[in-house]
């Protein structure tokens, strides 16, 4: 089970995956869990189209090590696992 765990608790390398998440869906991280299979971080934006994942995105987001990407548009919400 994943606990939900803060910024600074992350290390160093994880920080700076968690910046450049945020920079390529261009939404603002509001919670981290961390969990036996890593991390997962869940993002607000104003809504889902402004954070669509087009293939230069996914392949930034596949070269930082994410293992998957699931949107919620009801919460204008992503959760990002890596």
């Amino acid at each position: 089970m994943a606990s939900e765990i803060t910024y600074k608790e992350l290390t160093i390398e994880n920080k700076m995956k968690v910046a450049l998440i945020e920079k390529i869906v261009n939404m603002k991280i509001v919670q981290i869990f961390d969990g036996i299979h890593g991390n997962i971080v869940y993002l607000n934006g104003n809504d889902l189209r402004g954070a669509r994942i087009d293939k230069e995105d996914m392949k930034d987001l596949l070269e930082l090590g994410v293992r998957w990407v699931e949107g919620n548009s009801d919460k204008h919400q992503l959760s990002v696992g890596f």
